[in-house]
């Protein structure tokens, strides 16, 4: 059985678990560890802090599977317009080199929507730490994307969200220290199937995702 981790920011050590995980650009080139792919963006907090020379270039040097995180936040007191800008490149960016997009948002999800019908990309985007407004989600699901469940919130639910088809989402522990096995049992309880049946779907539904 294979445990997916569709975000994360350290290598996990368990070998029944696969993980993108994301680094930020100008990190060093390290042994492959088995299981494990790469991902690497600008995260909108780290604006002026990374060029995206250094980001095209880290891409290319681990090789990265996905661009990202990158995306917008309202929470920050860097402008939306520099954060769009920034957002916008590393778009164009996963086009030319034909890598999907891991996507940070924090209430900008209709403008995340007006940008990727503006610009049509190819590549499919993973929502990465999305917290359950069914509206929002559904939104999304109809404009091409993938939800990564926030796990602190998935494991807050008393039932998974009857919207959400079962080729829509994965599953993440991103900066938690929340063990993925215990977050995969916990959605599988609430889905009302084994941990195996889960996994199989979600591996399915990640490798379409990154390698389609």
């Amino acid at each position: 059985m294979k445990l997916i981790d569709a975000h994360t920011h350290s290598v996990p050590h368990d070998p029944e678990q696969t993980a993108l995980v994301d680094l930020p650009p100008g990190s060093p080139s390290s042994d492959s560890d088995e299981g494990c792919f790469y991902s690497s963006g600008i995260h909108p907090r780290d604006l002026g802090r990374f060029s995206m020379d250094e980001l095209v270039e880290t891409l290319c040097r681990i090789p990265c599977a996905a661009v990202g995180e990158c995306g917008l936040d309202s929470s920050l007191t860097v402008s939306l317009e520099e954060q769009e800008k920034s957002f916008r490149a590393q778009i164009v960016l996963s086009e030319e080199l034909n890598l999907p997009l891991v996507v940070h948002c924090v209430r900008q999800h209709y403008e995340l929507i007006r940008i990727r019908k503006e610009l049509a990309p190819r590549q499919e985007w993973l929502i990465h730490g999305f917290r359950g407004n069914p509206e929002v989600g559904q939104a999304l699901l109809e404009h091409g994307m993938i939800l990564s469940l926030s796990p602190v919130w998935l494991l807050h639910q008393d039932r998974f969200p009857e919207w959400l088809p079962d080729d829509s989402f994965l599953l993440e522990t991103d900066e938690s220290s929340l063990p993925l096995r215990d977050i995969y049992s916990h959605t599988a309880k609430l889905r009302g199937e084994t941990m195996e049946d889960l996994a199989v779907s979600l591996e399915k539904t990640f490798d379409r995702w990154l390698f389609r």
